[in-house]
């Protein structure tokens, strides 16, 4: 009977032994799974955020080049817009955000240009900036009837982000 009882001790004493292993083993794998997850959420928010970045840079552009489109109908109502010999313009609000730059005159190339301008528009929305710069010639050849809106050209290899 008392070989008996050390058997049935042994195994009472093995099966708690096994029990706690196992529930080291849990809280092992819990843990694995804690920091695997936490991993991932991190990862996710960084990607979240350079995604917004991103579409907030590529909306900002767009801004920027809705004011070298509005400079260019103004320029073509108006050769001396918005200041004789140039200068700023904006902020103007536009699609979420807002525009703003300046015209400058500047020296034609050769060709048949004779009016030449260099507008700069920066376009903003929340933290994102864009900035660009074209040339444009208010007398497209062959000559049109005066002020006529649309008839700017931009000039060849001069259109940048910057």
């Amino acid at each position: 009977m008392q070989a008996r009882n050390k058997l049935t001790h042994f195994t009472l004493t093995h099966l708690h032994t096994k029990k706690g292993q196992a529930l080291i083993f849990v809280f092992f794998l819990l843990l694995l799974i804690g920091i695997i997850v936490g991993t991932l959420a991190v990862m996710w928010q960084a990607e979240i955020q350079a995604r917004s970045e991103s579409r907030d840079g590529l909306i900002a552009f767009y801004i920027a080049h809705a004011g070298i489109e509005r400079a260019k109908i103004e320029l073509a109502y108006d050769e001396d817009w918005p200041l004789l010999g140039g200068g700023p313009f904006g902020p103007i609000t536009f699609g979420g955000g807002t525009y703003s730059g300046s015209v400058q005159d500047i020296t034609c190339p050769a060709g048949p240009y004779n009016t030449c301008k260099e507008i700069t528009a920066i376009g903003r929305i929340r933290n994102a900036e864009r900035r660009i710069v074209t040339d444009v010639s208010l007398d497209m050849p062959p000559a049109d009837p005066p002020d006529t809106p649309g008839d700017e050209e931009e000039l060849p290899w001069t259109w940048r982000e910057n």
